[in-house]
């Protein structure tokens, strides 16, 4: 903004003239890594630049230092943690700045206002400061390079662990484009151009060309179209965590629940050691009280046997048992009586008849009932 604010007149640094003694400079030393001496550049190179003005000798001197670029090229790489659900309960991991800048073996951690403070955009590319310092992409045991690099487990990240009503709405960095995330599976009516009904069963990028209108259950929400064509990779990782599936009923007792949307999760950040004391001190209450509801139970059924022993030691001393005793006789006589039956004598020479007599059925087919017709004589 140099020249755009008057502080280089043209009159005594004529761009033609400056971008002339950078490229000179430039090839003399072999730099190949700088930025294009060019009038499409002059304003970028002054922006980028650092002025120092003074006076000697009744003379205004004016010194730029232009910097120069690093032989490798970056690329800015923004995370988006999406939760892992057990159960009913959602686990992610936290980390502190989303930005990474990134090459084959390094990377820098970055945020949006580093972007903005230390940056210069071009119609391409990024051309911005180094302020942070660099670290190994491989080597490194740090959340972010687990997240980035083809690691299956992440094992240093913070964690955060919560709840979801429903659905939850993730904005991404791009305009438009959002992940969902279902709490469980569910119908979302959908109408842009044309009218659908989607099932969401997982966490889903979603995004349109056009203007878009989301209803679910008693919630509308509406989102504009996105013509940019921007690329995601998904990285699946394991997570490593302390507690237990039986632990789940506890956690969704203790646990927040996510608004419906929300920019990220870090607010839940839990300390998994913390979370798992509460789970231990909930347990052993939960034990203490049906120690006491066992030891109550116990002691009522040690009462009634007590109380039954008492009574009957009572009768035991009371003689109640030989009175019983002696009011049933000593001698009891019980007659069975047997039933006779007669069997008659069959003759065999007796005969049988050998023929038998049967009526013609058959069956009309329209009223369903089987009527009968003309006997017909069947010998056996």
């Amino acid at each position: 903004m140099l020249g755009k604010q008057g502080i280089i007149n043209p009159q005594v640094i004529e761009p033609e003239q400056f971008l002339k003694t950078l490229d000179q400079i430039t090839r003399q030393n072999f730099m190949t890594n700088h930025i294009e001496p060019s009038v499409q550049n002059f304003q970028l190179i002054l922006d980028l630049s650092k002025l120092k003005v003074w006076i000697r000798d009744n003379k205004l001197i004016y010194t730029i230092t232009v910097p120069l670029l690093e032989n490798n090229e970056w690329k800015i790489t923004k995370i988006y943690p999406i939760p892992s659900k057990q159960n009913s309960v959602f686990i992610a991991p936290v980390i502190e700045t989303d930005l990474i800048l990134t090459d084959s073996e390094q990377y820098t951690f970055v945020d949006s206002h580093y972007l903005n403070k230390y940056c210069k955009r071009t119609a391409i590319i990024h051309i911005c400061k180094r302020t942070q310092p660099s670290h190994n992409r491989i080597n490194s045991p740090e959340c972010r390079s687990e997240l980035i690099t083809n690691r299956q487990t992440v094992k240093t990240c913070p964690t955060a662990v919560f709840k979801l009503e429903e659905l939850t709405f993730v904005p991404l960095q791009t305009e438009n484009h959002y992940i969902i995330i279902p709490a469980k599976n569910v119908q979302i009516d959908v109408l842009c151009k044309t009218h659908k009904i989607l099932e969401i069963r997982q966490p889903s990028l979603i995004t349109s060309k056009t203007g878009c209108i989301i209803t679910y259950d008693h919630n509308i929400m509406k989102i504009g179209g996105s013509h940019k064509n921007i690329s995601y990779e998904i990285k699946f990782k394991n997570s490593i965590y302390s507690f237990e599936e039986t632990d789940v009923p506890i956690l969704e007792k203790i646990l927040e629940t996510a608004p419906k949307v929300t920019h990220n999760f870090n607010q839940y950040k839990a300390n998994l050691d913390t979370l798992q004391t509460q789970i231990s001190t909930l347990q052993f209450e939960r034990r203490i009280n049906s120690l006491k509801e066992y030891g109550i139970s116990t002691l009522q059924i040690l009462g009634i046997i007590a109380l039954g022993l008492g009574t009957i030691y009572v009768m035991y001393k009371c003689k109640l048992f030989e009175c019983l005793r002696r009011s049933f006789p000593k001698n009891v006589r019980i007659k069975i009586l047997c039933p006779t039956a007669r069997v008659s004598r069959i003759d065999q020479t007796s005969t049988v008849p050998r023929t038998v007599t049967f009526q013609n059925i058959t069956e009309d087919e329209d009223e369903g009932i089987i009527q009968l017709r003309s006997p017909t004589r069947l010998t056996l």
